[in-house]
């Protein structure tokens, strides 16, 4: 298959060198004329006579009927030949820029080989990526259909605070008065067993042993200040009833040295326990008064 030729594309050469041709023409036409053609300047007025015996008086104006009413006719021509000059230019830029600015589409010439060549092409695989998967006829899932996903439990919140004395679960909170009058709540914030530390000599356990660290959430309630030194009377104890106390040293490198909680503060105290390498621990007890129920809390390990 043959297209039928198409019209040259130089028309817009042709009419570019036209408008520059008439516009080059006309400025060196107008620029010849305003040259050959002299300006006419007016004749100088004649002195007047004087006598010895009169004293020297300045020259009399020349009349008014001598001075040049208007433009003479070579400047009035000159001025035309300028203004058309002028035309010219700007019809020849104005020709050269719309020449420049295309106006319709290009035109391609399409041959029999382009045409043979669409056959050879590949399409291009598509990019996997986010696309919309129509649905399946039929009805819409319910809640009953296999594959339907199961509801999530609520939430449960966590217990209120009660009272120290007992037993309470891992994420239980107690409400602790000591006998100075401070009032503070308690409950784990975490528990790492075995403990996973610092490596620092200060912070190894001996042979056979391992470290236990329950980290214990303090808020004070009330308008005396806390001191938790928790660690001083502190144990886990293991299913068979045995109890390991607190490892001061380790607690005290481990988390420093205890400092005042201010009223209405929160604070977290790390302590460190080592314990038989097979013990399985299931208790956590703190007291701040030994063999006073109201002052001694236990909680279940997880």
């Amino acid at each position: 298959m043959t297209e039928p030729p198409h019209p040259p594309q130089h028309r817009g050469r042709r009419r570019w060198a036209a408008f520059a041709a008439v516009a080059v023409v006309a400025a060196i036409g107008g620029a010849v004329v305003a040259r050959r053609w002299p300006r006419r300047t007016p004749p100088a007025p004649v002195p007047a006579l004087v006598t010895v015996s009169d004293p020297p008086s300045p020259p009399a104006p020349p009349p008014a009927s001598a001075r040049p009413a208007g433009p003479t006719p070579a400047a009035a021509r000159r001025r035309a030949l300028i203004a058309v000059a002028t035309v010219a230019m700007a019809a020849a830029i104005t020709g050269v820029v719309g020449n420049s600015i295309p106006t319709g589409p290009p035109v391609y010439e399409i041959t029999n080989d382009a045409i043979a060549h669409l056959d050879t092409l590949t399409p291009r695989p598509i990019t996997p990526g986010w696309m919309i998967t129509p649905s399946p006829p039929g009805p819409l899932p319910t809640r009953t259909s296999p594959g339907w996903p199961e509801p999530t439990s609520a939430w449960t919140p966590p217990p209120a605070p009660v009272p120290a004395g007992g037993v309470v679960p891992y994420d239980g909170t107690v409400v602790l008065h000591s006998d100075s009058g401070e009032e503070v709540q308690l409950a784990i914030a975490d528990y790492q067993n075995p403990a996973v530390l610092p490596v620092n000599p200060a912070l190894r356990p001996a042979a056979g042993h391992r470290l236990v660290e329950v980290a214990v959430r303090v808020q004070t309630t009330g308008r005396i200040p806390f001191v938790p030194d928790l660690e001083k009377q502190a144990w886990v104890l293991d299913r068979a009833g045995h109890r390991y106390p607190a490892d001061l040293a380790k607690t005290t490198f481990h988390s420093g040295e205890p400092s005042g909680v201010p009223q209405f503060s929160v604070t977290t105290r790390s302590i460190i326990f080592e314990v038989p390498a097979g013990a399985g621990l299931n208790r956590f007890r703190l007291t701040r008064h030994p063999g006073k129920p109201s002052q001694t809390q236990v909680w279940r390990l997880p």
